[in-house]
C-alpha cells in the first residue's frame, strides 16, 4: 500500500494518496502551497498483509513540484 502525505511546519498535514493497493489508474492531486512555509512530502510503502507471497513493486511517474 502506498500513502503520500504533505505536511507543513505548522503541524498541518494533507493525505494526497491514501493507501492505494493493487493495480490502480492515474491519481492526481493539486494543492496550493503558501509562500514562506516549509513542506515535507512523505511517501510511505508497506506490504499488504492480505497477501504473503509474490513480489511487490510500486511506481511513481511524473511527480511535478512547481
Amino acid at each position: 500500500k502506498l500513502t503520500i502525505t504533505l505536511s507543513n511546519n505548522s503541524g498541518s498535514s494533507t493525505t494526497l494518496v491514501d493507501a492505494i493497493s493493487g493495480s490502480s489508474s492515474e491519481t492526481k492531486s493539486d494543492i496550493a502551497l503558501t509562500a514562506g512555509v516549509t513542506y515535507t512530502l512523505t511517501l510511505s510503502y508497506s506490504k499488504d498483509s492480505s497477501q504473503s507471497s509474490g513480489s511487490d513493486i510500486g511506481y511513481i511517474d511524473n511527480l511535478t513540484i512547481n
